[in-house]
Order: structure tokens, then sequence, then C-alpha cells
């Protein structure tokens, strides 16, 4: 979110005081250029390789120069004393809210999927860094996290910044890197930040780039230096197109299927302490197996459940049901996913939507499927009553 329209969500400005600085921001910048009859521009030849017809003056020197008696007005208004400060609070904002600064095109799969169920992926990234599991966070302060490409492992990587200190963090996460460029707040959250390199994705039909990140065989073998370095690391966090009980995660494109593959089971080898998968509830629909939405599974379902009993207890889900659930969830007892097969037991009388019920139908089989050594329940539901993301989020702690 740009600087002028945080200061206007955030009441610092009136609509009238925000059309005074988008007024200045451009006035004079197009003193030099020449209109013709219709108001079009005229570029003469001379001026071709100028392409900024109308350049905005950076809102900093408008505050402080152009509009000096507002810029004291909105300092008052905020607590701060000057434009630095002023700038700290916006960057801090983001970082608290988990709000992206940089502005990312939805003309890609990626940028488009950050607003596709984004409170969902935002309350999963708040449980894995804030909810007590087994005593602790899922990301504890000083950890050393895996986060590759995906809109939810970027929401993951935000909270992180948020919630933990002195986290190290390795990725492919090509958005999650701009952030740490372009926000100090959040780069100054990470003790490190580890960026994988490899063959940037192509869509090659389209031409573009649509899952944000790095793959090939060069950042699997960087992965997997990294995961196994000393310190090694502590967590993965997997994200996913789809994650089906019998199926297992989903990915829509062969090389994204096979960087994830390879770093689960490069970090399972290396000992890691968890594999979180990440996903919220639009990803464990099965009727969307005959749609090309989640794409292919990663592994064969007889290596799926193998993986799930050879590593109990170190791999566990975290998803977000769907709103209407979660306000059920919010107000009846608490029920575990494994007798929860059918969903009058939260509430009769409920008229349930078709996506809900697919969706319990999944979670009733996750409760099988997700315990640790002692039964305690490793699959984890996000919910919350409001929009607002650092609320209370109840969570079962025992299994059958």
């Amino acid at each position: 979110m740009e600087l002028h329209d945080w200061l206007l969500r955030s009441r610092f400005i009136s609509r009238s005081e925000y059309a005074d600085i988008l007024n200045a921001e451009f006035k004079g910048t197009w003193s030099g250029a020449e209109f013709d009859t219709n108001g079009f521009v005229r570029i003469a030849q001379a001026d071709q390789l100028d392409v900024a017809v109308a350049r905005k003056h950076p809102i900093g020197a408008v505050l402080d120069r152009a509009l000096p008696l507002l810029a004291k007005q909105v300092y008052a208004r905020a607590g701060v004393s000057d434009l630095s400060e002023l700038v700290f609070m916006w960057q801090q904002w983001h970082v608290t809210n988990l709000e992206p600064i940089v502005n990312h095109p939805t003309s890609c799969r990626f940028g488009a999927n950050l607003h596709v169920n984004r409170l969902e992926k935002k309350l999963a990234a708040w449980f894995i860094t804030n909810a007590k599991v087994r005593g602790n966070s899922i990301i504890k302060n000083a950890d050393v996290v895996v986060i590759p490409e995906g809109s939810s492992a970027f929401y993951a990587g935000l909270a992180i910044a948020a919630y933990r200190t002195h986290v190290s963090l390795i990725t492919s996460n090509g958005a999650l890197y701009c952030e740490y460029l372009a926000n100090p707040a959040l780069a100054r959250s990470f003790s490190d930040f580890h960026v994988i390199g490899g063959l940037a994705d192509l869509d090659r039909d389209r031409r573009l780039p649509e899952n944000g990140g790095m793959f090939g065989l060069q950042s699997e073998e960087t992965y997997k230096r990294a995961i196994q370095d000393r310190p090694q690391a502590t967590v993965i966090v997997m994200p996913v197109t789809g994650l089906l009980p019998e199926e297992g995660p989903f990915a829509l494109a062969e090389e994204t299927g096979a960087l994830k593959l390879s770093i689960i089971r490069d970090g399972l080898d290396s000992g890691v302490r968890e594999l979180v998968f990440v996903a919220d509830y639009s990803k464990h629909l099965e009727s969307e197996l005959r749609s090309d939405r989640y794409g292919k599974p990663i592994m064969r379902p007889r290596a799926w459940r193998e993986l799930l009993e050879q590593e109990q207890g170190r791999i566990s889900l975290t998803t977000a049901p769907p709103a209407q659930l979660r306000e059920i969830m919010k107000h009846a007892a608490l029920v575990h996913p494994a007798a929860r097969k059918s969903l009058d037991i939260l509430q009769t009388g409920v008229e349930w939507s078709a996506e809900v019920a697919a969706y319990n139908r999944s979670a009733w089989k996750f409760g099988r499927q997700f315990c640790d050594e002692d039964g305690r329940l490793l699959f984890h539901e996000a919910y919350t009553c409001d929009d607002h993301v650092a609320c209370e989020l109840r969570q079962l702690a025992q299994c059958r």
C-alpha cells in the first residue's frame, strides 16, 4: 500500500487532503510537455527516450516542501515528529498487518493468488507463528525456516517477520524477497535471509512468470545444501495447490512439484523438527480432482501414506476452514475433526453449503491422519470471529 493510501486509511489525512497531495505530486511535472487540441501529448522525436510525461514528485518532498502546513498536521495526527518517523510507521504497519508493501501484478497466477482467500491464508500464517502446539508455537524464535514459492508461504513469511524474532529464512519465494528489499521494517525482523537461486519460473505458453519462484536442479541442490548447513533448518513451511487425505500434496507444474518433493525429502532426512503444510479450505475439496485446479499429486498415494506413518509427529497441516464453519466453530463446543463425520455434531438446523460439507469430509479424514506418537492432533484449523488477524484462536490439543 502506497504511503498516501495508508495515510488516508489510517485517518491521518482527509479526502480533500488526499486530493491535495496527489495534485501536488503531479503539479509541474508536465510543464515542459506539449499537448494537442484534444489534450493528447505530443512526443518530439528527440524526447523518445524520456518516457515519463508526468513523473510524480515523491510524497516526502511534497509534504515537506510543497505542503509544509499539512505535513505538520499529519505528523501531529500520527504522533510522530518528522517524515522519517512517519515512513517507519508506514513500513511497520505492513509488517504488523501481514500486508505486502509491494504491489504485485495480478496478471500472473501468483499475484492474483495473493488476493484469493487472503484472510484464510493470514489465519494459517498467524497460527503457525503464534498458536501453542505441544507447548510452543510451530515456528519458534531463532528457528531456521525454509519457505519455497506460493502465496500461503508468502503470508507465512510475513507472519514470521511480525511475530517471531531472530529467525533465519531460506527461501526461493521471489515476492518475499521483494518485500525484504522494499521494506526495511520487514528486513530487520530476520536474523539472516538466504535467497535460493535457480531457473526463474516461466510459463512458456503465456510467456509469464506464474509461480513467483526459482526451480530446477540448481534450486534443488542449493536447497539441499542450505537445509543441511550449520545451523541446520528446523522447520519447513510447505505450500500446496491442493492437499487431499488419500492423494497427499499437489503441484500445478512438474517443476514446482519436483522442488517441493526434493525439499520434503531433504528436510526430513536432515532431521528438521517439523514439516508444516499450509493451506486454506479451498485446497481440500475432493470435487476438484476432476479439474485442473490442483494439478497433480507430487507423490504416489502409497508413498504419501508411508511418509505420514514413518514421520509421525514431524508432519502437520495448518489450514483455515470456510467462513461459515469458522463462525460456528467459534461458538460451538470443541469437537475433534475425526469425530466430525456429520456437521450436525457442531450445530443442528444449519444449512451447510456444499463447499463446507466437502471441506469437512477431508477434515474428518485429516483428523485421523495427523497425530503424533502421543496421540496429539497435528491437523490444525485456524478460525476467528472477525477479519483481525491477531485474535485468539482455539485449538483442540488432544486426540481421541
